[in-house]
């Protein structure tokens, strides 16, 4: 078992003279087929079979087969809502069977399913979430939020039109 891209080398023990054929199901491989090993990358969630059949010098042959199983990734996709002023809810899609969570926006990470976050600044800013299941599978998911509504943009002071004169 294991969570995508799930790597594997099987191989068995090298007869002289004999000629070993693979045939795989679920996943995918570039190797010579005939060899005495073969690396699959499995990729797609579910179940996969890998038969191998020996024909030796003599024209006898054998076979065997072993079947793996290709875990399920975490779904790592958020929606944000704009909450006005430069504060978005951000929520992961779907977090059943996840065991953690963490949200890294501006450089600060904040653990959990949903955040709450408030930019001070108009600009175009990363966020990014990590997921993780019960499995220990892992998925990322960034993308880029642009604020224009900031609860405070000292890069343009002179929008606030705030002039200070002596009070006679």
């Amino acid at each position: 078992k294991g969570c995508p891209p799930f790597i594997v080398k099987y191989s068995v023990k090298n007869d002289s003279g004999s000629v070993y054929h693979w045939k795989i199901s679920g996943g995918t491989y570039n190797v010579n087929n005939f060899s005495d090993s073969i690396t699959i990358v499995w990729i797609t969630p579910g179940t996969g079979k890998v038969l191998v059949k020996e024909t030796n010098a003599g024209g006898c042959s054998n076979s065997d087969s072993i079947t793996t199983t290709t875990l399920t990734p975490p779904n790592a996709k958020w929606i944000a809502t704009n909450n006005g002023k430069g504060t978005f809810t951000f929520k992961c899609v779907d977090s059943s069977n996840a065991t953690f969570g963490q949200w890294i926006i501006e450089g600060n990470a904040i653990n959990g399913y949903h955040a709450q976050y408030t930019f001070k600044h108009n600009g175009s800013y990363p966020v990014l979430f990590n997921i993780t299941n019960i499995a220990g599978c892992a998925s990322t998911f960034d993308s880029t939020i642009i604020i224009n509504d900031a609860a405070i943009d000292l890069q343009s002071p002179s929008i606030f039109g705030l002039n200070i004169y002596p009070n006679p």
